[in-house]
């Protein structure tokens, strides 16, 4: 076998050997094996352009060993593309044998396509600016893919205004076969500098501040302003410029050629320099003096509008403040403009006017201001009576007298003026009223007597005394009235007054009803019943002005009497009035209950016949709150001794004694609790339930099955079940006060079975241990899912069976011979009468 892996690579010996009975015959030989090493390859040579680099023709052999390339461009197993053959090369690896080289040589050919390659020429572009158009590169051969850059695509549009560089590198690449061609070519840019205008310049004034022309450029690179007048340092100075329209120019150079694309705008500025007005002054004016229209040189302006300059000139006197007023002209526009101003000097022209008569005066009338009847104060009076700018009648006299004012501006008293007026004066005596006593507002009207008489009496209340003096008490205050008597000669009046005191009646009349009251209420104060408290009180019952109940007689036989008299002296005008006030005595009430004893919760029932109106309170003395009714029906939770009060009060409050009623007795109930499985096996049916109900020896027990009548009495019973299911077991607990409490749980009889599996049998017909089968327990095995085998050692079936009655007799199949002693496996499979699946494994012994 030469391909053994002992075999030795060179000569090897060989013997062969015949034998007969004891003699042997050889012979040796010797035979030579040399090693085969494949030419296979593992892989090809990809395509390849002239232009790369040597290729390694090794990496792609299975064995180097022995093994060696030859061929057009290959030198020492390297292919050189460049001096191989195109389009295409045959290549030769030859591999040899050892240690015999000729013995087993392996040759394999390969052909590798070799591709020339293609030197793309790019046609220049001339330098250009980012403002261009979009344009495409040339290219021979085209077909191609330019590396797209910025503002260069994969297909050679270049567009100048995505450059950001003034030099550019770009690249150019063709495929031919396997074969990527290459050519650069250089991009020469100068940025476009815009002389857009991004705004105008506005309207100027002479004293407008220098205006930055570089603020309404697009673009401020390589750009500078230049023009005639104004245009100083890429700004536009007014100062010193006359009117006039000024042009300027803004120009731009790119970068970095400025030659290649330079750009200009131009811009209209307008500058405004007013001249100075002078205008023509004007002397003091009085302010009632007419309107007129002022004068100014030149007058190619306007007037700054006032309340009293209109913008056409005319000034108005009349509108003016007293005093300096400022006037103002200005040329120009509203924002330039050269302005000038004057003042004018105005005095105020006071006028005398008296603004109305002066009444008829009485010689003994207080001195009279007679500022007030004129417009102004600043003028003077003059006529008999006078002093200052005040009339004194009792200076005067009686008669009529005439009074000159007069007035003048000021400071100069440019515009004076003057009026009259003339004034009567006359004369009176004085009155004298009869004083009056005291009297209550209910007495009769009474004639109040003055001397001299002829004059009207008055008051401050209405209705309370007449023209003619009839005083009424009826309309009067309480306290004193100011009565007031006046008489008149021409403008003269004469006054005097009296006061008359008045006392007020005050009514006996009850203000509201006094309602029934209990023999054991509290005493009340009778002054809260009445309209005008403070009164004095008498009657059974009545002490001071409180009524106590239970001094009075029980019944409507309780007259009282109240008697008030004037406000404030308490001494006129008496008033009285009386009452009967009812007392009743305490209210007589019974209660019942339906029940005074009972298990935990125990449901009472109260009433109480012998009244049907009126409140009652139950206090039930379980710590609950009081209930408010004439019956109840409540239930007592907890066990123990409840005493229950009721109290009563009719419909007025009278309360009644409370009523005790016989005490409650509330027994406590046990708690029936017990433990039991909560499954169990019907092979093992028996189980016993363990009562732990509280107080466990001092109750009574009843055990009930579910749809069993049977009871049981025990503490603890057992309990057997004959077949599987569920079941409710119920516990009944019954205390020595008859209270019960029950408790019911449930327990879950399962099918289930024992297997016993013997280890080792006695197949000897001895009538022992004869057979080997499984022992089932009699519940729970679905016999007809049962099956067992017997297996040898090795794997192979010896016995088998569906009859869990039939067992092993130690024999193989249908033989009777018994098998020698020895360990044999066993296999069982069956399922419970629940469908659940069992497969058991193991070994018994053959014992002989």
């Amino acid at each position: 076998t030469p391909s053994h892996t002992n075999i030795v690579f060179g000569t090897n010996s060989f013997t062969y050997a015949v034998s007969e009975n004891t003699c042997v015959a050889k012979s040796t030989a010797t035979y030579e094996v040399s090693k085969f090493w494949t030419s296979a390859l593992s892989s090809t040579v990809p395509p390849l352009c002239v232009t790369n680099a040597p290729f390694n023709l090794m990496n792609i052999v299975q064995n180097t060993v022995n093994g060696s390339w030859n061929g057009p461009g290959v030198t020492s197993n390297l292919l050189n593309p460049s001096s191989a053959f195109t389009p295409t090369t045959a290549l030769n690896y030859s591999c040899f044998s050892t240690p015999n080289a000729s013995a087993c040589p392996s040759f394999t050919t390969l052909i590798v396509s070799i591709t020339n390659t293609l030197t793309p020429t790019i046609i220049p572009v001339p330098e250009f600016c980012t403002n261009t158009s979009p344009f495409s590169m040339s290219v021979t051969p085209s077909g191609g893919n330019w590396f797209a850059l910025a503002g260069v695509n994969n297909v050679g549009v270049v567009t100048p205004s995505n450059i950001t560089s003034s030099t550019m590198s770009l690249n150019y690449s063709v495929t031919n076969g396997p074969c990527v061609n290459t050519a650069t070519s250089l991009l020469y840019m100068s940025r476009f500098n815009s002389a857009a205008l991004t705004a105008t310049v506005p309207n100027l004034c002479y004293n407008s501040t220098p205006f930055n022309l570089m603020s309404i450029v697009q673009s401020t690179l390589n750009g500078s302003w230049n023009g005639p007048n104004g245009v100083i340092s890429n700004s536009f100075i007014t100062n010193g410029l006359a009117t006039n329209i000024y042009v300027a120019t803004y120009q731009t150079f790119s970068s970095p050629n400025t030659t290649l694309c330079p750009d200009s705008r131009t811009i209209a500025i307008s500058n405004l320099n007013p001249p100075t007005p002078t205008i023509v002054p004007v002397t003091t004016l009085c302010n009632n003096a007419e309107s007129f229209l002022l004068s100014v040189q030149p007058n190619s302006g306007h007037w700054i509008n006032s309340s009293f300059l209109s913008s056409t000139g005319i000034f108005t006197p009349s509108l003016t403040a007293i005093g300096n007023n400022i006037v103002q002209y200005a040329i120009g526009t509203s924002t330039c403009f050269v302005q000038q101003s004057a003042t004018i000097k105005v005095e105020a022209f006071v006028p005398a006017t008296i603004l109305s008569s002066i009444n008829d005066l009485c010689n003994n009338s207080n001195p009279l201001n007679l500022s007030p009847l004129t417009l102004n104060n600043s003028g003077t009076w003059i006529g008999n009576g006078i002093s200052g700018v005040y009339f004194d009648p009792q200076q005067s006299g009686a008669g009529n007298f005439t009074l000159k004012y007069t007035t003048a501006s000021q400071p100069s008293g440019l515009c004076p003026d003057e009026a009259m007026t003339s004034v009567n004066v006359y004369s009176l005596a004085a009155p004298h009223i009869t004083k009056l006593d005291v009297l209550c507002n209910t007495s009769l009207p009474i004639q109040l007597n003055v001397n001299p008489v002829g004059g009207i009496f008055g008051g401050a209340n209405l209705g309370m005394v007449s023209l003619s003096g009839i005083f009424n008490p009826a309309n009067a205050k309480t306290g004193a009235n100011l009565i007031t008597y006046s008489i008149t000669s021409g403008p003269c009046v004469a006054h005097t007054q009296t006061s008359i005191l008045i006392e007020e009646f005050v009514s006996a009349d009850f203000a509201k009803q006094i309602d029934p009251f209990c023999k054991s209420a509290n005493a009340v104060n009778l002054n809260s019943y009445v309209q005008h408290p403070n009164g004095t009180w008498a009657g059974p019952g009545v002490v001071g002005h409180m009524f106590n109940p239970s001094l009075a007689d029980v019944g409507k036989t309780n007259f009282i009497v109240y008697t008030t008299y004037s406000y404030p002296s308490g001494k006129l005008c008496p008033d009285t009035s009386a009452v009967s006030i009812e007392v009743r005595d305490y209210p007589k009430v019974a209660a019942d209950l339906t029940l005074t004893e009972g298990c935990a919760p125990l449901k009472v029932v109260f009433n109480c016949p012998t009244v049907n109106s009126g409140k009652g309170i139950w206090n039930l003395g379980d710590g609950k709150e009081s209930y408010i009714g004439l019956d109840l029906e409540h239930t007592f939770n907890s066990p123990g001794s409840y005493t229950v009060v009721f109290n009563y009060e009719d419909e007025i409050g009278c309360k009644a004694l409370p009523v005790y009623l016989e005490p409650i007795r509330v027994f406590e109930n046990p708690v029936a609790s017990f433990n039991i499985p909560e499954q169990a096996l019907i092979s093992d049916p028996v189980v016993q339930a363990v009562n732990i109900t509280g107080d466990l020896e001092n109750n009574k027990y009843e055990w009930r099955i579910t749809n069993s009548s049977e009871i049981k009495t025990e503490v603890n019973p057992f309990f057997e079940f004959h077949k599987a299911g569920k079941y409710n077991i119920q516990l009944t607990s019954i205390s020595v006060n008859e209270c019960r409490s029950d408790i019911t749980k449930t327990i879950i009889i399962k099918n289930n079975f024992n297997i016993y599996m013997p280890n080792a049998f006695s197949p000897n017909s001895d009538g022992l241990n004869d057979v080997f089968r499984p022992v089932f327990s009699e519940f729970g095995l679905d016999i007809s899912s049962y099956s067992m085998r017997i297996i040898d050692r090795w794997g192979h079936q010896i016995f088998s069976t569906k009859d869990v009655q039939k067992g092993w007799n130690g024999s193989k199949g249908e033989s009777s011979e018994i098998l020698k002693e020895g360990v044999y496996n066993f296999e069982i499979r069956y399922k419970d009468l629940e469908g659940n699946s069992y497969l058991d494994r193991g070994h018994v012994s053959i014992v002989n």
